[in-house]
């Protein structure tokens, strides 16, 4: 998608220092679900496209698990 974006504005006077802003918000659970050698791929990739990403983790503390001492 961000390529698609990119590409279709190559004609206009867009500057290809510009990045484009990946924002993702997640619990972060199951980050890794598919591997980590795919996850840092797809981030390497992103990247070297010029996709700037930003991981924003929700936790709520009162869903903790509390250790049995």
């Amino acid at each position: 998608m961000f390529m698609d974006a990119r590409q279709s504005q190559h004609g206009s006077h867009s500057n290809p220092e510009t990045s484009q802003l990946l924002l993702v918000m997640s619990d972060g659970r199951g980050l890794f679900m598919e591997g980590m050698d795919v996850v840092k791929s797809a981030v390497r990739q992103a990247r070297e496209a010029g996709v700037f990403i930003v991981f924003v983790i929700i936790d709520n503390p009162a869903n903790k698990v509390r250790a049995l001492s």
